[in-house]
């Protein structure tokens, strides 16, 4: 232990000069530090997560919200042997992308973080 202070005791003595040099910075507007926004991997990562649950969260409203509106419409073009129309298709189809989507977005947030 005493070796170990030893070899401290140099970096103890100037540490007096630098708090009074960061001080005098700091009192005449000199003291500045250098901050970078998401300069680490782990902040871009969880924005970029963040960012894509998002998107999946509209992307699937929007699919649902133009689903109901396509199934709401009476009439159009028939397809498959008479009984369906060509909205109600496209309607039905958009409702399971919409789910899909919905799901991915859910699991994403249920699932335990690592």
């Amino acid at each position: 232990m005493a070796q170990e202070v030893t070899a401290l005791l140099p970096m103890l003595r100037r540490l007096p000069r630098r708090v009074e040099r960061i001080a005098s910075a700091a009192e005449h507007g000199r003291f500045s530090m250098n901050v970078r926004l998401l300069g680490d991997e782990r902040d871009r990562r969880f924005l970029t997560g963040l960012l894509h649950q998002t998107l999946l969260t509209v992307l699937g409203a929007t699919a649902g919200l133009m689903a109901v509106m396509l199934l709401g419409i009476e009439g159009g073009p028939t397809v498959i042997t008479g009984r369906m129309s060509l909205y109600e298709l496209i309607g039905y189809n958009l409702l399971v992308i919409s789910a899909i989507l919905v799901l991915r977005v859910l699991i994403l947030v249920f699932r335990p973080r690592e």
